[in-house]
């Protein structure tokens, strides 16, 4: 992806019982999770050892892996609208920023950022069922609490 060659080069295969939703949401759901579980990993210090070495490179590519994500002009920009589903699998990218922002969000361009926040935002107009998913807009809501976006406003959960 830090290539802008994810949806390029992922081989997706569907289930027979396959929804039929729009089908680019599988890269959001594999770039979102996979970054929530490694940029704890990303966000640790630098040294001189061969795996801060390999690390380093690695935080390279996902720091642009991010920027393509939200970059308009990039083949690899994910589905942020369109989908329900894409609440689900930003909400891991949120997830991402928040357990280690130094090796993830503070890397970001201003531009990024401010993409990330305005997609973010625009997930708003996606309302959660009341289960499980009330969790994922809580996690974007989170980000957004933990002044890495003030967004002014906040999105309250209506009871059924």
């Amino acid at each position: 992806m830090s290539k802008g060659e994810l949806i390029k080069n992922m081989e997706v295969e569907f289930s027979p019982t396959w929804d039929k939703r729009n089908s680019k949401v599988t890269y959001m759901e594999a770039f979102g999770r996979l970054m929530a579980g490694i940029t704890p990993y990303l966000g640790l210090p630098e040294d001189n050892t061969p795996e801060s070495i390999q690390r380093k490179k690695l935080k390279e590519w996902a720091v642009q892996s991010y920027k393509n994500a939200v970059d308009p002009e990039s083949p690899d920009c994910l589905l942020w609208n369109g989908s329900n589903q894409t609440l689900v699998d930003a909400a891991y990218i949120a997830q991402s920023f928040m357990r280690a922002p130094e090796g993830s969000w503070n890397l970001l361009d201003k531009t990024t950022q401010q993409r990330y926040i305005d997609n973010f935002k625009g997930l708003r107009s996606i309302r959660p069922a009341y289960n499980n998913w009330l969790l994922f807009r809580a996690m974007i809501e989170t980000f957004f609490c933990m002044g890495r976006g003030r967004s002014g406003s906040f999105f309250f959960i209506r009871q059924p």
